[in-house]
């Protein structure tokens, strides 16, 4: 993904982590909340990966 800056790059890690670990949340037992949750660790970890040498601003 091309992001223009590292905001840009985080606002779509959780955005997309959090989506991710909903789903999850609604495929198993472990609820919306849990999933939601879990996603938001994997939304700042992606965040984090695909925010590497942007610029700030």
């Amino acid at each position: 993904m091309k992001f223009k800056n590292r905001r840009e790059a985080w606002v779509s890690g959780l955005v997309m982590g959090i989506g991710l670990g909903m789903l999850l949340g609604a495929a198993t037992d472990l609820g919306l909340a849990v999933g939601a949750g879990i996603g938001v660790i994997v939304g700042v970890a992606l965040g984090v990966l695909w925010s590497r040498g942007l610029p700030d601003k």
